[in-house]
């Protein structure tokens, strides 16, 4: 298991040449210059930490849908960095707990929100992973960093928006083997408009609270 509370690091830092050392299983990993363990999608719709997380995220069957940039470069060809999906926090309450829970027990430095079950959770929220710049295990098992402009923005529902029609006017794509949902084009553009005019409503507690 990798001591993922050993490569966390101050936000002044990111932007300097990087010396990490990762202790696994007794063998010492010297990762040097960011670039080099970059978590860049490499041209790719969804970065290898995207995709691990949307998995998650289907095998605990959550409905969800991929709004924002992702769903637009589908469409557009526009390129992005960060994901942005919204829940079925009515239907898939139980789903989201689940997976939330074993996304924070695999990454346990990747939010300092609390997320033990039962959780809370009310709508026009947004939790974000991760918070600060990490690491994890990409696709092929390498090491490699994650910051919060590559990583996910889960949102629990768009402002005067209902899930429900949203998801039954969405589209369905298969991105890097995994089926998903995303906004149609025109609902794309109506949730964007809203969202620039009522700016953000996230609380300071990310929206999330403990129930225990």
């Amino acid at each position: 298991m990798i001591s993922e509370s050993s490569v966390k690091m101050p936000k002044s830092q990111i932007a300097q040449p990087i010396h990490i050392e990762l202790i696994m299983q007794d063998e010492l990993f010297l990762l040097s210059d960011a670039a080099a363990i970059s978590s860049a999608g490499d041209g790719k719709l969804l970065n290898d930490y995207q995709r691990q997380f949307l998995a998650h995220f289907i095998q605990h069957q959550v409905r969800f849908l991929v709004i924002g940039g992702v769903a637009r470069w589908h469409y557009f060809g526009k390129p992005t960095r960060d994901l942005d999906v919204v829940v079925d926090i009515e239907r898939s309450a139980n789903g989201i707990e689940r997976a939330l829970e074993e996304w924070k027990r695999e990454h346990p430095i990747h939010t300092m929100l609390d997320l033990s079950p039962p959780l809370a959770l009310r709508p026009m929220a947004q939790i974000k992973f991760p918070d600060d710049l990490c690491a994890y295990r990409d696709d092929k098992g390498d090491i490699r960093e994650i910051g919060p402009e590559d990583g996910v923005d889960v949102l629990t529902s768009l402002q005067s928006f209902s899930f429900a029609e949203l998801y039954e006017r969405s589209t369905e794509a298969n991105i890097r083997d995994l089926t998903l949902r995303l906004l149609c084009p025109d609902d794309l553009e109506r949730t964007a408009t809203i969202r620039q005019l009522g700016g953000s409503s996230q609380p300071p507690d990310g929206g999330i609270q403990t129930s225990n």
